[in-house]
């Protein structure tokens, strides 16, 4: 049935009206516009849009005018801001009426319209106010002050002057999102950010800027989970952002907003957020989502786009093509850029990491750049070098913020002493922090600790009895007497977590130990039964009880996207709707609750029984009720994210292995189908009506073919696979791994789960490679290789793209560190090998990752029995006589002129690895031994002569 007005207002809104949710520009909030600096996007948004609304109703036209009143904002929506696209023909307008949400005062709706009553006005006003915790906080608040301005009308002892939104405190307890307890980090953080403001920008001090030094800073944020190390950093960067704004001023036009003044003052200072996660081994994963971010937020600000696009193009250079995974329309970076040329494996690091630094340079030329990285104690040791390189290279502008968990890195641990316990990773970061030094703030705690140059480290403590009473006060709008005796309470129990304080008022609420009464028209509770409650200090199991008893409709997607990862958009809702569907009617049919229970309401007209014909999954409901319940907080209208990692293992604790593995399963198939329409690769999958085993298998069944090239080189043959589609193989291939063993069951893929696994997993090792993420590329090769154990058939069936996994493997474990690992795993191939080039390909690695750790003696020896077996014996001893005898040779050579054709080209496999042996050999002979030196080049010259 219809929802009600009532239900309307009071609904945590997300834009669920399929392709006409967007709001127009009139009537839109500041949050919606992705430029307030505020993250969450909640019910208040809705609120705001009626005050517009009945302004629109009192007055006859909306509060901010323009030309057309239907015109609807196009904008990027992006993790801490959006940027306005420069291609629609009423820009202008949108961006003077989005300006006048975002800075100008609410106007009056009786001095437009004399005959609007005072009091209506006001609570227009309210509605309509910037900030969303200074509007009416439930729809129930409004309605009684409605109804109150409604009896002013015949009853004049009602004072139009009245206070408003007395009754504003029913519904259920909303924590805000001022940081309590957090002045001082919060006022370094700032200050920090404020040192590295561009002189173009207004509030630039030389002096301060000068005496601050670096205008690049990084900044750690340290503190156990849940004490609001994400949130302290989102409110710094948001105040960072709002001073952009000029709050008197509105731009003429959309060139003069463009112009170099008004980009300084308005769009200077632009940041994006990025998030580790646990398990997930994409390299860079979270470090590639914070440069994509702000390369969109700038090109949506440049008034030629064209002419931005060429000069980004100039400062990559030949690395241009790495742009494809960055940029979501990739046609013109194809169409004027070169194929990317093969490197050795560290070569190929550095040129990613060269690009990255180059990329955000340019970035920087006329923005302040802030990165937002949160949870780095997951992170990959190459993205931990990744931030290392960015801040050694000294980038003027840049901003690296970075949220650990300081009991899972060894903060406690002595600077100058190491732990063995921890991972590589860990002790990376480790040593990243030291960079900070450890003297303490005069003017403020020692949580606190200031730059030596322009690093600094925050290191956040449990909230004070003070700081929850503060909360609790705002929360329950009532005197600090009655929520002090609370407040100890809940700071005993919770032992000062900001997470865990706010669960746990959720859970009172939830349990109806804190009600509202409606006689005192305030908040109870009966302080005796909370102090006996038996609070869970596992507030996974806390978080789990809530939502066990949820609808299993909001259930299934907060589980199914608790699978995806921590964030999530719309577009992959919309692509795991089979998943979604076929999970809930799962729960369905084990369930004995009537399908009414399952939906939410029951439809009185539905007498027939219809209903339970053709029930589909509703996506937006679930999203909606997942909101309100606090499992997902909205970043905009279109991305969503887990309000914390605690209530996404909450939700994976929920259910089952079995049903995960499903959810996993369903996942990677729909990503699968996603990329084989991508690729145009196949049969049109959209058409297969087989089952979900038979479709995995008819998906990208020339995969290899297609991604498999000479196996004479393993760092070339990932040189075929399309830049564009690294983010979904990676993601494929992390679905299928975290399946399990149920893969390869009957239900699932059945035998041919092993094939799915080693292809994806193959692939995702190869991208990750080539970027030089070695400990990344390992996890996918190991799985791979596993998959090459359990089936031995697979040298027989697939030889060249086997022996390549293989390969690879080995190189991987010898480039982390594995080496005795890695000398096993080149002995066992090279009995593998079918013939001499494959043992001159497995050799030719070795080599690389011998000369990558200066193990140049041993490189040099066994590069010389593999030319010998290759037919070139080169004696180990060097005389004169042999080295003038090759110099002669080479002389008759040349004067033979018949015997040089300088067009031919060498055509025998063998002659040509040895020509790539005897390269490498001669690269590291010369630091070796001078002699061996020259005989080998005199050996290559002669050979190229002969051969080609």
């Amino acid at each position: 049935g219809r929802r009600s007005s009532f239900e309307l207002l009071t609904s945590s809104s997300v834009g669920g009206g399929g392709e006409d949710a967007d709001v127009p520009v009139h009537y839109m909030s500041p949050e919606q516009t992705g430029r307030s600096g505020t993250a969450d996007v909640d019910f208040r948004s809705d609120l705001y849009s009626l005050g517009c609304t009945l302004y629109a109703l009192s007055t006859g036209h909306p509060p901010f005018m323009g030309e057309k009143k239907d015109k609807k904002v196009s904008f990027i929506s992006t993790d801490g801001g959006g940027g306005y696209l420069g291609n629609n023909d009423n820009d202008d307008e949108i961006l003077r009426i989005t300006h006048a949400h975002l800075a100008q005062s609410v106007p009056n709706a009786n001095e437009a319209n004399s005959s609007v009553p005072l009091l209506l006005s006001r609570i227009i006003s309210r509605l309509m106010a910037k900030a969303p915790n200074a509007r009416y906080q439930t729809a129930f608040g409004l309605r009684s002050d409605l109804v109150l301005c409604l009896q002013s009308l015949t009853n004049p002892y009602i004072s139009p002057d009245i206070p408003l939104a007395l009754r504003d405190n029913v519904a259920a307890p909303h924590m805000n999102s001022f940081l309590y307890g957090r002045e001082d980090e919060l006022a370094l953080l700032e200050r920090s950010l404020r040192s590295s403001i561009s002189p173009y920008n207004d509030d630039y001090d030389e002096d301060t800027a000068e005496e601050e030094g670096d205008t690049r800073a990084l900044i750690f944020i340290a503190g156990p989970s849940g004490s609001g190390k994400t949130a302290l950093a989102n409110q710094a960067l948001s105040n960072r952002s709002s001073k952009n704004r000029s709050p008197s001023s509105s731009p003429s036009s959309l060139s003069s907003l463009m112009s170099s003044s008004a980009s300084a003052s308005s769009f200077h200072f632009i940041h994006s957020y990025g998030k580790f996660e646990a398990g997930f081994t994409s390299p860079y994963s979270a470090i590639l989502v914070c440069v994509r971010s702000l390369l969109l937020q700038v090109s949506a600000k440049v008034p030629d786009i064209n002419i931005w696009k060429g000069d980004l193009l100039s400062t990559c250079g030949a690395s241009a093509r790495l742009l494809l995974n960055l940029w979501p329309e990739s046609s013109w970076i194809n169409a004027n850029t070169p194929v990317l040329e093969d490197l050795p494996v560290h070569e190929s690091r550095v040129r990613f990491e060269m690009f990255i630094q180059s990329l955000l340079q340019f970035l920087a030329r006329s923005h302040t750049l802030a990165l937002l990285l949160d949870d780095v104690q997951w992170a990959g040791i190459e993205s931990l070098d990744l931030v290392r390189t960015l801040h050694d290279a000294r980038i003027d502008r840049l901003i690296i913020i970075m949220t650990y968990r300081d009991d899972e890195v060894g903060d406690e641990i002595p600077v100058n002493q190491e732990d063995t316990s921890l991972s590589a990773p860990l002790r990376v970061l480790r040593k990243l922090r030291n960079m900070t030094s450890s003297s303490s703030s005069s003017s403020s705690s020692d949580a606190i600790t200031v730059p030596s140059s322009t690093a600094i480290t925050v290191k956040l403590h449990p909230l004070s009895t003070n700081d929850v009473c503060s909360m609790i006060t705002d929360t329950l709008h009532c005197g600090s007497d009655q929520a002090l005796a609370l407040a100890q309470v809940v700071q005993h129990k919770t032992g000062g977590n900001a997470f865990f304080v706010g669960r746990m008022m959720r859970e009172l609420y939830r349990c109806g130990m804190l009600t509202f009464n409606w006689e005192l028209m305030r908040w109870s509770f009966d302080l005796k039964d909370i102090q006996s409650m038996e609070f869970t200090d596992n507030v996974v199991q806390m978080i789990g009880q809530g939502l066990h008893s949820a609808l299993p409709s909001t259930q299934t997607l907060v589980c199914v996207c608790a699978c995806i990862g921590s964030s999530f958009n719309k577009d992959m809702l919309d692509l795991l709707t089979s998943v979604f569907m076929t999970l809930w009617q799962t729960s369905m049919s084990s369930s004995s609750s009537s399908v009414e229970d399952y939906l939410g309401h029951k439809d009185k007209d539905d007498s027939d029984g219809s209903i339970n014909q053709g029930i589909t999954f509703d996506i937006i409901s679930a999203l909606n009720a997942a909101v309100e319940e606090g499992y997902f907080m909205t970043q905009d209208s279109h991305n969503f994210r887990f309000t914390h990692d605690r209530v996404r293992q909450a939700a994976l604790a929920l259910k089952s292995q079995e049903w995960l593995s499903k959810a996993h399963y369903g996942i990677a198939e729909s990503l699968i189908d996603k990329s084989h329409k991508i690729s145009n690769d196949g049969d049109d999958v959209s058409n297969n009506k087989q089952d979900g085993r038979r479709k995995s298998v008819t998906f990208h069944k020339d995969v290899r073919s297609s991604s498999s090239s000479s196996s004479s080189s393993s760092s070339s043959s990932s040189s075929s696979l399309s830049t564009a589609d690294e983010e979904i193989h990676f993601d494929i291939a992390q679905h299928l791994n975290d399946v399990g063993p149920l893969l390869h069951a009957d239900d699932f893929a059945g035998k041919n789960g092993y094939d799915l696994l080693f292809r994806y997993n193959r692939i995702a090792g190869l991208f990750a490679k080539n970027k030089g993420a070695f400990s990344s590329a390992l996890s996918y090769f190991s799985a791979a290789c596993d998959c090459i154990h359990a089936c031995p058939s697979m040298w027989s069936s697939d030889y060249t793209v086997t022996f390549e996994a293989s390969l690879a493997y080995a190189e991987c474990l010898f480039l982390t560190g594995a080496r005795e690992e890695a000398d096993k795993a080149f002995e066992e191939l090279e009995k593998k090998a079918q013939s001499k080039i494959d043992k001159a390909s497995v050799v030719m690695v070795q080599l690389t990752s011998l000369t990558s750790v200066n193990r140049y003696d041993k490189a040099l020896s066994l590069g010389l029995q593999c030319a010998g077996l290759l037919g070139c014996s080169i004696p180990a001893q060097i005389t004169p006589e042999l080295i003038m005898q090759t110099v002669d040779d080479v002389d008759k050579l040349f004067d033979e002129e018949d015997r040089f054709i300088p067009s031919s080209e060498m055509t025998d496999p063998e002659q040509h690895i040895l020509t790539q042996l005897l390269t490498s050999l001669g690269s590291i002979a010369y630091f070796v031994d001078k002699s061996m030196f020259v005989l080998i080049c005199g050996t290559i010259a002669t050979r190229t002569m002969q051969y080609g």
